[in-house]
């Protein structure tokens, strides 16, 4: 899959390829707190052998045009930096 510009990404329910540099993730409001060590090298370890199979959930940044807000799916993000993808498979809404 190739990355797509925002614009092509809006309101998107088939999921597309988004640069992990744009990317951010909100200082609050993800319900998972804490995990395990052990979750985190499992969730790192299966990305490496399968790539990420569900899409995060982000929104457009109303902050910074092209940019996005992590909404779902924050240890599969930390997964993807940690193994050193380029981009993630993700869902846009607004």
């Amino acid at each position: 899959m190739d990355t797509l510009p925002a614009t092509a990404l809006r309101n998107s329910a088939t999921p597309r390829l988004v640069a992990l540099d744009d990317i951010a993730i909100p200082d609050q409001g993800l319900r998972r707190t804490a995990t395990s060590a052990e979750q985190d090298a499992g969730m790192l370890d299966s990305v490496r052998r399968l790539g990420v199979l569900q899409p995060i959930i982000l929104r457009p940044d109303p902050a910074a045009l092209g940019r996005y807000i992590l909404v779902a799916g924050r240890r599969r993000y930390r997964a993807a930096i940690a193994a050193e993808l380029g981009a993630i498979p993700a869902e846009v809404h607004d």
